[in-house]
């Protein structure tokens, strides 16, 4: 299983890891050498409603696989030899068999392809087809996470009945042949994985978490399988598992979210100046499986449209269209209790944007939610297209974004901040990655300039505009990224401050000072 971790301040929002399981099954009996039987391995799957390769509820032994066959054919595939059909396991033979059984024809090879789902009415297929239509289920207070199914899909080529498992893979070697021990199929994850993590770094505020969502994402997508044909595919057992992202598909409008709502039993959803450390919305079933695919990125509200803010304001009351995770919340002062944002009986719904990056097949996502800053109301609040902090004047910083046991993709750090004042990130000493600090509040059109001294460990800052691309003028939506690569420490000492000086040009006249901190890194003999 592949992992990425993603975190962001005043929100953060992090990609955590997932186990790396692996359930192998062993030949111990006998089967017909002539009828064709399969092995499935089932990489990396283990919570909610992953399919598994044991005999659980979501596991392959009670699903049966679906499987059909064409003939092998070098620089192309041949004719259909059998069409899509059930197999069931067999704890006899220790194999998946078919009800009719389909004999190894005498010579040639054959090509197979199989697929399961844990929930597969949420899955249109039409059989002898690689295509498959997913819609996940919407989630609510009654409708839990585990309801939303996780298609597998496997291929396998060039096999035929007296040929032997590589010795490689996870089988014994020995009278390891397709016919007397059945096929091996690896299945891998078609979807994508995602988990919401929720913590408070800020000991003078005190949330009340509602329900929490990810939302402006699409739908319903289609799983189109072009791999196999003539060849070895990624989903071959000694293979990575891997399906491609360009597989994927989507229908309608990004404009879907699905939400959970945060447990509540002992106060759980309540986090005060002790919930430093991020909590699940839940703690089981907090794994949503979703569509694969990019966010949509925006850093202003209804930006649909590109137009002259100064001379065209924005509609009170336009809507964020960016992909985005969201929170109902109450913020109160921890020290009588006092409303800082929503009321006893009323929520305010925060948000924080989603940063430029694709969910591919097979990871697993686990976004960690700070809320210290407040976060954004989602929907403009005046007649500017900025985004508006719910506490106006509070930090809010994206922190590290990593991935998780669905591939590593690396630690992207960020920070949300407000031009002309001073801020200070501190990092670990093992805090190492791209940096990626979002200044708002910027004149429009003007010049700007950034430098680093001192570098610290810090390294090739530059100034991004919405698209990632490097820019030296303030765009209309007065918000750039300030990006800089941030190397671990290695001294026993604290390294010396990194200091990134963001400066408009003299019609603007603001300065913003944005301090890198990072801890001692542990102690070393010479």
């Amino acid at each position: 299983m592949k992992k990425r971790l993603f975190f962001f301040a005043a929100a953060a929002l992090a990609l955590a890891a997932c186990s790396n399981d692996e359930v192998v099954e062993v030949n111990q009996g006998a089967i017909d050498a002539n009828a064709i039987s399969f092995r499935p391995v089932v990489s990396n799957m283990t919570r909610a409603s992953d399919v598994v390769a044991d005999n659980s509820t979501y596991g392959l032994k009670t699903l049966g696989i679906k499987v059909f066959a064409n003939v092998y054919a070098a620089g192309t595939e041949g004719a259909n030899y059998f069409p899509e059909t059930e197999f069931s396991w067999n704890s006899s033979s220790n194999s998946y068999n078919s009800a009719n059984k389909y004999y190894w024809p005498a010579d040639g090879a054959l090509n197979f392809y199989a697929w399961a789902a844990s929930i597969p009415a949420q899955v249109t297929h039409t059989a002898t087809e690689k295509s498959f239509v997913v819609t996940p289920a919407p989630l609510s207070s009654a409708t839990s996470a585990s309801g939303q199914t996780d298609l597998v899909f496997a291929n396998t080529n060039n096999r035929t009945k007296a040929g032997t498992w590589d010795p490689s893979s996870p089988y014994a070697a020995g009278s390891n042949t397709y016919g007397t021990n059945g096929v091996p199929l690896n299945f891998s994850h078609a979807e994508s994985k995602v988990a919401i993590m929720i913590k408070n770094t800020n000991p003078n505020l005190k949330f009340t978490v509602g329900n929490v969502a990810i939302g402006n994402l699409y739908g319903t997508g289609t799983f189109n399988y072009t791999g196999g044909n003539d060849t070895g595919t990624s989903t071959d057992v000694n293979n990575t598992g891997t399906l491609a992202y360009t597989y994927w598909s989507w229908t309608g409008s990004q404009n879907v979210s699905y939400s959970l709502t945060m447990k509540t039993d002992d106060g759980y959803n309540i986090l005060g100046a002790s919930a430093s450390v991020a909590k699940p919305i839940v703690t089981t079933d907090n794994e949503m499986i979703l569509i694969p695919q990019t966010f949509a990125v925006q850093d202003a509200y209804s930006g649909t449209t590109a137009h002259d803010y100064s001379t065209t304001p924005e509609t009170e009351g336009s809507l964020f269209e960016g992909s985005y995770i969201s929170a109902q919340l109450k913020i109160q002062n921890p020290t009588n209790d006092a409303y800082i944002a929503g009321t006893a009986d009323k929520w305010v719904t925060a948000i924080w944007p989603l940063p430029k990056m694709t969910m591919n097949p097979g990871y697993k996502y686990t976004f960690i939610v700070d809320l210290a800053g407040g976060g954004y109301y989602s929907d403009n609040q005046d007649t500017n297209s900025d985004l508006d902090p719910i506490l106006e004047g509070a930090e809010i910083r994206f922190v590290t974004v990593t991935v998780d046991a669905w591939g590593d993709g690396g630690n992207t750090l960020l920070g949300n901040v407000i031009k002309g004042s001073t801020y200070n990130f501190n990092e670990a000493y093992n805090a190492a990655g791209t940096y990626k600090i979002a200044v708002s509040g910027l004149t429009s059109g003007s010049t700007l300039a950034a430098s680093l001294s001192p570098a610290g460990n810090l390294s090739g800052v530059k100034i991004l505009g919405t698209n990632g691309s490097e820019i030296t003028t303030t765009p209309t939506s007065g918000v750039v990224t300030i990006e800089c690569t941030l190397a671990a420490n290695g001294e026993s000492a604290a390294q010396a401050t990194g200091t990134i000086t963001l400066t408009e040009s003299a019609g603007a006249t603001s300065t913003t000072t944005i301090n890198i901190v990072q801890a001692a890194g542990p102690s070393y003999a010479p």
